[in-house]
């Protein structure tokens, strides 16, 4: 699955309000070329903002081993409070002149036991300790509470150390 391009399963994709559903609605809605009666078709900004939530987690994957033409570089994951999320996948282009490709893979929404775990494995004490490895992907992660940065896990290997390892199989299970 890694560099195919494949939706990740485990985080369902919902057909329910997305943040560009969100963006795209309150502009319309402020729009001064609408007359009042053709806004009240569209949601406004602070609906928006409640139903499109706060960010908690941004997580990196980088790809640390052989890289080609058409190999992935890196993915990232990031997910609000509301359990809406956005992951991307960034590929190596067979040209010089375009270094990487970035590729909206899939934006969607976690059920509620997903969002659930995940908070809990985000509330767990995060080790610092360091593990050494030859090559394959390194993450990062950064959680928020409020908008404000609460943690910070530098770019790394994190084998064997949790609550890391569960937070991955939880982002990219099938």
């Amino acid at each position: 699955m890694h560099g195919s391009g494949a939706k990740r399963g485990g985080i369902r994709k919902n057909d329910g309000v997305t943040l560009s559903d969100c963006v795209r609605n309150a502009i319309i809605y402020i729009s001064p070329q609408l007359s009042p009666g053709e806004k009240l078709f569209y949601w406004p900004l602070w609906l928006c903002i409640k139903l499109c939530g706060m960010i908690i987690l941004k997580a990196k994957e980088h790809n640390w081993g052989l890289i080609g033409p058409g190999s992935w570089e890196r993915r990232s994951w990031k997910i609000n409070d509301d359990g809406w999320y956005e992951y991307k996948e960034s590929y190596r282009s067979g040209s010089d002149d375009i270094p990487e490709i970035p590729t909206v893979v899939e934006e969607g929404v976690l059920s509620s036991s997903q969002l659930s775990q995940l908070k809990k494995l985000m509330d767990q004490p995060w080790s610092e300790e360091k593990t050494d490895a030859c090559d394959s992907t390194a993450w990062e992660f950064k959680t928020y509470e409020d908008g404000n940065l609460v943690k910070h896990r530098d770019l790394g290997y994190i084998y064997g150390i949790e609550p890391f390892e569960s937070i991955v199989k939880l982002l990219t299970e099938e």
